[in-house]
């Protein structure tokens, strides 16, 4: 995000730090305790915690459709995808109505599930988005980098595909500010 300038806040549920393994490297701010008006654009992270995190945090999906109704592009990698079947656009329709969009393969969590032993996930996003006809849900090849664009809304299957998530909500943003975009 440094390229294309752009001032990046971190923020999760209830804030604090963000530890991957056992290594500290940032602390977040809570969602709710956060002024967003003046953020030209929302990423959301997600590994499997955050289709446990997200899934019934209506802060979540109340913030994902602010963003979406005003104009502002959203970016959800991985679990965070979830948010598509609860945050609302600016006409009151679920995200994962009528548009394009990719999440988490049902074969990539039941490896993963498999390989730790374990069952955890309440649900596979990819089966759940079949709840929805008019949810237009693409696949992209298992464990590698997918993108999906829809107007406003940028979506991947893998957090290996956070950078390029983050390249084009920035694009989206330099358009709408009149900014020729930066390649990538």
């Amino acid at each position: 995000m440094e390229t294309h300038h752009v001032a990046t806040v971190l923020g999760s549920p209830e804030g604090g730090m963000i530890v991957p393994g056992d290594d500290p490297v940032a602390r977040s701010l809570a969602l709710p305790l956060l002024d967003l008006n003046g953020f030209d654009g929302l990423l959301l992270l997600g590994g499997e915690g955050a289709l446990l995190a997200f899934e019934d945090y209506e802060a979540v999906h109340l913030l994902v459709g602010k963003f979406n109704a005003s104009g502002r592009p959203v970016g959800l990698v991985g679990h965070s995808t979830c948010a598509v079947f609860h945050a609302r656009d600016g006409e009151g329709r679920l995200l994962c109505e009528g548009r394009r969009w990719t999440g988490p393969l049902a074969e990539e969590d039941r490896l993963s599930e498999h390989s730790r032993g374990v069952d955890f996930q309440p649900y596979y996003i990819e089966e759940r988005s079949e709840d929805f006809p008019d949810s237009h849900f693409v696949q992209g090849p298992a464990f590698e980098a997918h993108v999906e664009i829809d107007g406003d809304l940028v979506t991947a299957q893998h957090p290996i595909a956070t950078a390029q998530v983050a390249h084009e909500i920035a694009t989206i943003i330099a358009r709408k500010s009149g900014f020729q975009p930066v390649a990538a």
